[in-house]
């Protein structure tokens, strides 16, 4: 598989450049998915200078997460602070807004563009309503199985596709249209991890066993996607035990092997 990395500074940039394809960050000047979390932007401009030169020194692209929807009011603000960011030299665009799609096909056609998971392309139709738009990739919603995807792989061949590697959390809610994060407007809220409440009894919705994920990104796999995608989540030794993860499942998976073998690669430990 080719790893497209999530990275928070130039560290970070530089080591996860040896291993992976692509990487991307955000910034707070540009409203991204993860704005709610300080650490998970990169600090100033300088950071993304010397990130783009890492990445650029190992022949990697490096893109842009501007991937919420953006108020028309906002629109030449949001398109100035991009501007400034692909000057330095910042490779393309992680988007979900129809506006920014249409501005960066049409008006502005250089950075390469990318469909995240928040715009929730879950079919065939939306997959080719987004396809009018100069896409490189499409991210694939993590609650997508893949046999309700393939028919999107079969019709929309246009983009490629990318899977999301998520071996800590799998949200309960579809990411992208889910308003718990801005319930209580804190800096860092997880309303989302909250039980729910019925007839003065608390639960949690169940997550998947890892057992059943892994065979989706196998599934995945064999149906065509090549692309998957390390999230920006966690500390610098956290992310390092995730690439090795998922350089053992991108092993296992150009093997060839049967279902049962590949789980035990994937499983054991680096």
């Amino acid at each position: 598989m080719k790893i497209v990395a999530g990275v928070v500074s130039p560290r970070e940039a530089e080591y996860f450049s040896e291993f992976a394809e692509e990487l991307y960050f955000g910034v707070p000047q540009v409203e991204n998915h993860r704005k709610w979390y300080a650490n998970q932007q990169f600090a100033s401009t300088a950071e993304v200078k010397t990130a783009v030169r890492a990445a650029h020194a190992m022949g990697r692209r490096i893109l842009l997460a501007a991937n919420e929807i953006y108020r028309p009011a906002a629109y030449a603000g949001v398109l100035a602070s991009i501007r400034r960011l692909l000057d330095l030299g910042v490779d393309g665009l992680i988007v979900r807004d129809l506006f920014l799609l249409d501005h960066f096909t049409s008006r502005e056609p250089g950075p390469k563009l990318v469909l995240s998971s928040t715009a929730g392309c879950f079919n065939a139709e939306a997959a080719r309503f987004y396809a009018r738009f100069r896409l490189a990739r499409i991210v694939v919603p993590q609650h997508v199985l893949p046999a309700e995807f393939s028919p999107v792989l079969r019709q929309v061949r246009g983009p490629a596709y990318e899977i999301f590697y998520f071996p800590d959390c799998f949200c309960p809610n579809v990411d992208g249209v889910c308003p718990l994060h801005d319930i209580n407007k804190t800096e860092s809220p997880r309303n989302c991890t909250a039980p729910h409440a019925l007839a003065g009894r608390s639960w949690r919705m169940p997550k998947p066993p890892w057992a059943a994920r892994l065979e989706m990104i196998r599934d995945y796999y064999r149906l065509g996607v090549r692309h998957i995608k390390m999230p920006r989540d966690g500390t610098f030794e956290e992310k390092r035990s995730v690439l090795r993860s998922v350089l053992r499942i991108s092993e296992a998976l150009r093997a060839g092997v049967s279902r049962k073998e590949f789980l035990r690669r994937a499983s054991e430990e680096a």
